[in-house]
């Protein structure tokens, strides 16, 4: 009798074996032990299923994350998907989630492989191409010594990155060689991975869904998994110790202003400040971080410098912040 198993038999199945055992002088047997298998030599065995962490991901597999997106956009990248987790050691369930939680956002569930509106002169002539639109000479450059291929003499070598496999390996590169966020995945801290990839929270509950679905498709059935929780809490985050991250976390939660991505909330908002407030003093002269000079709440604390066609406003940021902590505090 012969039976038939493949990757996604389960570690835990159960066959009774009703016979003689061959370490025993063949006397009777009847074993209902999980995974003992003889062998064609009559020796006992385990079954071992691959590691769910380093197998490649299906089509339905993504899919189930990535549900917005086209079949067809799927298949064109799955290839360079599976091959950026090999090349980067994106190798856990948990890695492969926060990595593809940001790829699905950052391309449109994978529909978009080069900026949109930039022209050829941006950038220095290296606009955003990929699933996490690479920009740059450099970074054109530096992918291209890591696979080894031209990416930079001419546009038809440019445009290489927006296809597969490249759209999707160049993403990996980014991930695992340039920011090096596969700590950041291990230790499940979402907030900074976002902060990290975006420079502040833009599309934040965007990308918390796919990590949500990523859970439910791989982590939850993952026997190497160390976490579960997706309710992430920004004073458990590195985030926490990062100034700029911190102004950026009052920033979008505040409901006051215009930043899209989280939901608004005073209590978040408020938390952010202040800890940035907390990791300042009063000497700090950083000015202008994500376009607050713009922003009218701040425009009572805007100042210039120069005169006539060199004259430029800017608005310190701890000022900023503490304008909005009395605000939301209704303080005067």
């Amino acid at each position: 009798m012969y039976l038939l198993v493949d990757a996604h038999t389960p570690n835990d199945i159960k066959v009774v074996y009703n016979g003689r055992n061959p370490d025993k002088d063949g006397e009777p047997d009847k074993r209902t032990t999980p995974n003992q298998w003889l062998d064609i030599d009559s020796k006992w065995f385990e079954l071992k299923g691959n590691d769910c962490c380093e197998s490649d991901l299906t089509k339905e597999q993504i899919k189930n994350i990535a549900t917005s997106a086209t079949d067809a956009n799927i298949r064109e990248h799955i290839k360079g998907i599976n091959e950026s987790f090999e090349d980067n050691e994106i190798n856990t369930c948990l890695r492969k989630i926060h990595y593809l939680a940001q790829l699905i956002h950052e391309s449109g569930s994978f529909r978009y492989t080069e900026e949109i509106g930039a022209s050829e002169t941006d950038y220095g002539g290296f606009k955003g191409r990929g699933l996490i639109q690479l920009t740059f000479k450099s970074n054109y450059e530096a992918y291209g010594e890591f696979v080894d291929e031209d990416f930079t003499s001419s546009q038809k070598n440019k445009e290489k990155l927006e296809d597969d496999p490249h759209a999707a390996k160049s993403a990996g590169w980014f991930w695992g060689q340039k920011a090096k966020l596969n700590d950041e995945a291990d230790n499940n801290d979402f907030i900074f991975i976002t902060r990290l990839i975006n420079g502040g929270f833009n599309g934040y509950n965007d990308r918390l869904k796919y990590v949500k679905k990523g859970f439910k498709e791989l982590y939850n059935s993952c026997s190497n998994k160390k976490s579960d929780t997706t309710d992430y809490k920004f004073n458990e985050s590195e985030a926490y110790n990062d100034k700029r991250a911190s102004f950026a976390w009052g920033l979008w939660h505040d409901p006051d202003l215009s930043k899209s991505g989280c939901t608004k909330d005073k209590t978040k908002s408020l938390e952010g400040y202040e800890r940035f407030i907390e990791l300042t003093d009063s000497s700090y002269s950083k000015k202008n971080w994500y376009g607050i000079k713009s922003i009218s709440n701040f425009s009572s604390i805007k100042k210039s410098t120069g005169e006539g066609k060199n004259k430029k406003y800017y608005v310190k940021v701890r000022e900023a912040a503490e304008l909005r902590i009395k605000a939301l505090k209704n303080e005067k």
